[in-house]
């Protein structure tokens, strides 16, 4: 990654856009900074709403639990 890099900035002009040297399979690869930022956000809220379904799913098993614990 580190010669794709060096690649990067010796074919950069000051008008290209910002890119992330990445690897794709076994291959070095530029992606524009947007859409990794882009990735990043989409997998954040992905993650997010997956760990606040966790969350209510554990709460509602405690609350199962404490109500049969009353009921003895």
């Amino acid at each position: 990654m580190g010669a794709e890099a060096v690649l990067a900035l010796m074919d950069a002009k000051p008008d290209t856009p910002a890119c992330v040297i990445s690897l794709d399979g076994n291959q070095a690869v530029r992606v524009p900074l947007l859409e990794c930022v882009a990735r990043v956000r989409t997998s954040s809220c992905t993650v997010d709403t997956y760990l606040i379904k966790l969350q209510l799913n554990f709460q509602a098993n405690i609350l199962r639990l404490v109500i049969e614990y009353c009921r003895m």
